[in-house]
């Protein structure tokens, strides 16, 4: 994995999380006292914070998951390598391609660490736009248009990572 493939997913998920959080600090402190912060399935709200409540759950969260899963992917290297369960595993418990097995992991972590950033601070704005409505709804089409990218932004993760290990780690 070249310098530049494993240097781009950290560089753009630190760029993104310092964007999510000017916007979550900028339109953050636009909302009301009271704000909905979680909406049924019809978009009216059901579950409620303060205002400084969202800000800091919101900052919590994007800067949390972004730390936590990179973490997790480095702690990973201290299982013995019969507890990494992937295809091809003979091949990747040999301790020449298990490093470079680990390697791969914690980069790629960061891939999912920008589609999650990315999936939040969309979430994080329509919410923000529905507190903006009277009465207060969230916009369901642009929430499922929302979801539905991040699905397929996961599967496409996900695909890609089995890929890479069921090819041997062939970068094609």
């Amino acid at each position: 994995m070249s310098l530049f493939r494993k240097i781009l997913p950290i560089f753009l998920t630190l760029i993104i999380l310092i964007i999510a959080s000017v916007v979550i600090l900028h339109y953050g402190h636009t909302l009301p006292g009271r704000v909905a912060t979680h909406f049924g399935s019809s978009g009216q709200p059901n579950g409620w914070m303060t205002r400084a409540e969202i800000i800091q759950v919101s900052l919590l969260f994007q800067w949390g998951f972004a730390l936590l899963l990179p973490t997790l992917m480095a702690i990973i290297r201290f299982l013995p390598s019969e507890y990494i369960n992937v295809p091809n595993a003979n091949y990747w418990r040999m301790p020449e391609n298990f490093i470079r097995g680990l390697n791969f992991l914690f980069f790629y972590s960061f891939w999912l660490c920008v589609l999650d950033a990315i999936f939040t601070i969309g979430i994080f704005l329509l919410m923000v736009d529905a507190n903006r409505n009277l009465p207060v709804v969230i916009n369901g089409k642009a929430m499922f248009l929302l979801l539905g990218a991040f699905l397929l932004g996961i599967l496409i993760w996900i695909i890609r990572l089995i890929l890479y290990f069921r090819n041997e780690g062939s970068e094609k």
